[in-house]
């Protein structure tokens, strides 16, 4: 990489597995540029962003082999994005949205998604969601998703949902709710808890039986 360009090499393609169809990509782009060993990128925040949209794949495939930058960072009512095990970072007020096993991050008000086994984490206020097996953070008033065997977790006031199989806490005057399977009715169905009712406590971690009634993770 060099300044705001990233240089992409035919062989270091080839070495890394790359598909005919994508080196056929690569030759044509090449061609355009009067080259044929190697392509030049503009990777600036425009540059980057453009050849997300348009070839989402493609990065995501550059991005997991670190042949293009993996991290992306936006300041205030920004918008950031990043491939499979990237690491996504916005200011207040912005959207983070990272790929699988990526980790995102936004200030309050903001807007946190990661793909499956993801890290997702928001400010007061704001939005946090991953995939199967991800973990959700949310400050107080926030709302906390993740997939089946996730951990969600929020705030004072906030809601926290999970998948099957999954945890869920929240703060004073929050909500928890996880996925279960019914197995008499062979369905599932959604566990539902507020902070300071039927025994449900502040900032304790709790999962679901197989008879829909939560309990605490620890067992106590």
């Amino acid at each position: 990489m060099s300044g705001v360009y990233v240089w992409l090499r035919r062989s270091e393609l080839v070495a890394a597995g790359a598909c005919s169809d994508g080196l056929a990509d690569f030759d044509r782009l090449a061609a355009s540029q009067g080259r044929s060993t190697k392509v030049r990128l503009t990777w600036d925040s425009l540059g980057a962003a453009l050849a997300w949209q348009s070839h989402p794949e493609w990065c995501a495939w550059l991005a997991a082999k670190s042949m293009i930058p993996p991290t992306s960072t936006s300041g205030n009512g920004g918008t950031s994005t990043s491939g499979n095990g990237g690491t996504s970072t916005s200011g207040n007020g912005g959207t983070s949205t990272s790929g699988d096993y990526g980790t995102s991050t936004s200030g309050n008000g903001g807007t946190s998604t990661s793909g499956d086994g993801g890290t997702s984490t928001s400010g007061d206020g704001g939005t946090s969601t991953s995939g199967y097996g991800g973990t959700s953070t949310s400050g107080d008033y926030g709302t906390s998703t993740s997939g089946n065997g996730g951990t969600s977790t929020s705030g004072d006031g906030g809601t926290s949902t999970s998948g099957y199989g999954g945890t869920s806490t929240s703060g004073y005057g929050g909500e928890i709710r996880i996925r279960w399977w019914c197995g008499s009715t062979q369905r599932y169905r959604l566990a539902v808890g507020y902070v300071g009712e039927d025994g449900i406590e502040a900032d304790v971690a709790y999962v679901v039986r197989d008879d829909g009634r939560l309990v605490r993770r620890d067992g106590r």
